[in-house]
């Protein structure tokens, strides 16, 4: 409870009170006598103490009881007095030590002179004298620093127009040492030189000093900040104009640091509408982008598709501009309400809807895994010492796996023609096999089905992939070159095929895998088969893809394959490969394929091979080794190919043998720890070329009994099986055991349901963009699913 007590009786408690002699009660019979009080804690009379100050007294009343006390601090010397009643016998206060001070040991001193009177009420009501004392309080000073940008007295920082400036402070005396608030101001220079009539010359470290302090301790006129706000954003600023920012940081009894500091907690600053941030790079395996500026604008969205159930990680790094340094990096994934402003710092790691803290030792973070098709946004800012920022946005787009797999024909061949209906002609077999629907049809046709212009009562027969679900995409008639990494994260597996004509053709005409390979970055069958996709390449048309530099002929193939490559890093063909079957030698030309399968070991041949003798038996090979022990669990389905005869009768002749097809050369083993945590061969040699004969004993170069086709399955990607042999010249239904066995491989069986019913592939793109039909003759390009 406060009293107030008359001017005339304040000033007289307050000089008996603060005199140094006290006269003796003097007892009038009859008279109520005034209870007494003395302090027993409290500075002696004059003393310097910190400003945390307990009081103790004791008190007495003879004829009564003292029944409350009243205390004053600092009471004026005109007006009255603000008392504070209370019952109890002590008392801890702190003391406003607000006014700069000469140094301690450890900092600035805020000092006050302050006067602590009290009274002793007793039930009567009368107050005792007043005990006073007279003592000055003492506090260390707290002190701010700016960190963002980072002061400097030699230099001007150039900032962006839109700026944030962050500080820290400290209290070291103080309750969890930080200051209770903040004082901050902007000014424009020229506003400091008209205050100290400088005109055009610039302000001196001691005319800052001046200006800065002039309206302390209240700084009334500047801003305040709470103790939990180090950081102030100020947008639309001048270009050109030089400001100062400056801040201090006060404590609960109004001490200050009074010194303002250019390398401390004084900025000189000019925004600049042209400067650039920190080059900010945000990369992974996928994705690569960079920004140098903070632009949110949609156009500055990067979009990065990521297939549900993995874990996509991101890394960044950044570059400052000359004569700059990076002092921080930091991230937020999927903000609340995409609120970029919230400051709001983390509990913990797992609040990543929260900015995380500048740092410069953080540059990577994990996203996922996902299982819906929500977009996912990340977002990550770099800042240098002069204010520059820069941030890259990133929206992750989850890609949901359907069941089906895809097939990719990366094959152009001639179109069928059309001469009209009552022409012999149309759809006649001409030129060299196949053109583009006939292999269509060898691949894809259902089965079954009345052959179109073919002899009444023809009926197709199933194609390689007949009998599963899948969706087809015709690279030739795709809108746009390339392959979306989008689309083949949507399935498990993915099939391509080539011919050589589309690996050497002229770099203006480029195939899909030619042009992904060269021309796509990063290669989005790479990047496929890094984050667990399944992939089956086949085509004497691959290996010149991958390895053929576009405008390169084909005699100029790189022959030396290194790491960096997708056929050492993903095919892992780590040894070295040729292109068999001489034109100059038939016997050495492919007319079969021999299965690494037990199975297929010459009957009565020792290990190792008998370089002597001759073995003749159709698709076995003495080079069936050991090896093929483990090939039996996983590929134990694999047919013994053959050249087909379906297709003897065309005008060119179906041809007896295969050349220009690749096989690996030399001896290639991946040993790794597989997924028994065993340590052992990842790499599978599935296939061996099969001559017109064995030999044994024959010349090194001659290609018969080497691997032509392998499947690598390991650690380090997605399981991929690979050959540069023309499949599409072996035998139909061989040719659909093999598709059955690699598909079963992949964890893919055949449709279920009726077959009957099976309507045969989809489009994975749904459109077909192909050029309009000329006059006469009609290029068919398309397969007829159905047949």
């Amino acid at each position: 409870m406060r009293t107030r007590i008359p001017l005339a009786v304040a000033l007289l408690v307050l000089a008996v009170g603060l005199s140094c002699s006290k006269p003796a009660p003097v007892e009038v019979a009859g008279v109520d006598q005034r209870p007494s009080i003395e302090l027993s804690t409290a500075p002696q009379q004059g003393d310097s103490v910190f400003y945390v100050v307990k009081f103790t007294w004791f008190s007495y009343d003879p004829d009564g009881q003292v029944l409350s006390f009243r205390y004053a601090v600092d009471p004026p010397f005109a007006g009255d007095t603000a008392w504070v009643q209370t019952t109890n016998h002590d008392l801890t206060l702190r003391f406003k030590s607000s006014q700069p001070g000469s140094g301690t040991p450890s900092g600035i001193a805020g000092t006050d002179y302050h006067v602590f009177a009290i009274v002793a009420v007793d039930d009567q009501g009368l107050p005792s004298a007043v005990q006073s004392v007279a003592f000055t309080s003492y506090t260390v000073a707290p002190t701010a620093r700016l960190l963002f940008p980072t002061p400097n007295h030699l230099i001007t920082a150039v900032t962006p127009t839109s700026v944030r400036l962050q500080w820290t402070g400290t209290d070291p005396d103080g309750p969890n040492h930080v200051p209770v608030k903040y004082k901050i101001k902007l000014v424009e220079q020229t506003v400091v030189q008209t205050a100290l009539g400088l005109g055009s010359l610039l302000p001196t470290a001691s005319d800052l000093q001046s200006y800065f302090s002039r309206e302390g301790p209240a700084y009334a006129s500047w801003d305040s900040m709470g103790s939990d706000t180090t950081v102030k954003q100020y947008n639309g600023l001048t270009p050109g104009t030089v400001y100062y920012f400056a801040v201090l940081a006060i404590d609960e009894v109004g001490a200050y640091d009074p010194r303002f500091d250019l390398d401390r907690n004084l900025l000189r600053f000019r925004p600049s509408s042209e400067l650039l941030g920190p080059k900010l790079t945000v990369y992974n395996d996928i994705f690569t982008a960079s920004a140098s500026s903070v632009d949110l604008s949609p156009s500055r969205l990067n979009h990065v598709p990521m297939p549900s159930g993995e874990v996509f990680r991101f890394n960044w790094s950044a570059t400052p501009p000359p004569g700059g340094t990076v002092v921080g990096y930091r991230w937020v994934l999927d903000p609340v309400n995409g609120d970029l402003s919230d400051e709001t710092p983390r509990d913990n790691d797992s609040q990543t809807y929260r900015w995380s803290g500048w740092a410069l030792e953080e540059q990577s973070t994990t996203v996922g895994p996902y299982t819906g098709d929500e977009p996912h946004y990340l977002y990550v800012e770099a800042r240098d010492n002069s204010g520059g920022m820069s941030l890259v946005q990133v929206e992750v787009d989850v890609e949901t796996r359907v069941g089906k797999f895809l097939v990719v024909d990366d094959f152009m061949g001639p179109p069928d023609m059309d001469y009209g209906p009552t022409s012999p002609n149309s759809f006649q077999p001409y030129g060299n096999f196949p053109t583009e629907a006939v292999l269509d049809t060898l691949l894809y046709a259902v089965g079954g089905k009345p052959y179109q212009h073919r002899p009444a009562g023809t009926l197709s027969q199933p194609g390689m992939f007949a009998g599963f679900d899948y969706d087809t995409l015709d690279y030739r008639f795709r809108r746009t070159v390339g392959l979306p990494l989008e689309l083949l994260f949507r399935y498990p597996a993915v099939i391509l095929y080539c011919g050589v004509r589309d690996g050497t053709g002229p770099s203006a005409t480029l195939g899909c895998l030619r042009y992904i390979t060269f021309r796509q970055t990063p290669n989005p069958l790479a990047a496929y088969v890094a984050h667990g996709g399944k992939l089956f390449l086949f085509g004497d048309g691959v290996i010149y893809s991958l390895m053929l530099r576009p405008g390169d002929s084909s005699s100029q193939i790189i022959r030396i394959i290194t790491p960096g490559s997708f056929l050492y890093d993903y095919m892992k063909l780590q040894s070295g490969y040729k292109i068999g079957g001489s034109g100059t030698n038939p016997l050495d030309y492919m007319i079969g394929a021999t299965p690494y399968l037990q199975s297929h070991i010459t009957p009565g041949r020792r290990w190792p091979v008998d370089t002597l003798q001759t073995f003749t038996r159709v698709c076995d090979d003495p080079r069936v080794g050991p090896s093929s022990v483990r090939n039996q669990s996983r590929w134990g389905g694999l047919p013994c190919l053959d050249l087909t005869t379906e297709f003897n009768d065309w005008p060119s002749g179906f041809p007896g043998g295969l050349k220009t097809q690749l096989y690996v050369s030399t001896a290639n083993s991946i040993i790794q720890i597989l997924a028994d945590g065993k340590s052992g061969s990842a790499l599978d040699t599935l296939y061996l070329w099969r001559a017109v004969n064995y030999i044994g004993g024959a010349r090194a170069t001659n290609p018969d009994g080497k691997p032509v086709m392998c499947a690598y399955e390991g650690p380090d990607s997605g399981p991929l099986v690979w050959s540069g042999v023309a499949l599409w010249f072996f035998d139909r239904q061989e040719l659909r055991q093999l598709a059955r066995a690699v598909l079963g491989s992949f964890g893919i069986q055949p449709a279920t349901g009726d077959p009957s019913l099976f309507r045969g592939p989809g489009s994975a793109e749904h459109v077909a963009d192909g050029p309009p039909p000329s006059a006469g003759a009609r290029p068919i390009a398309s397969a007829r699913p159905s047949e």
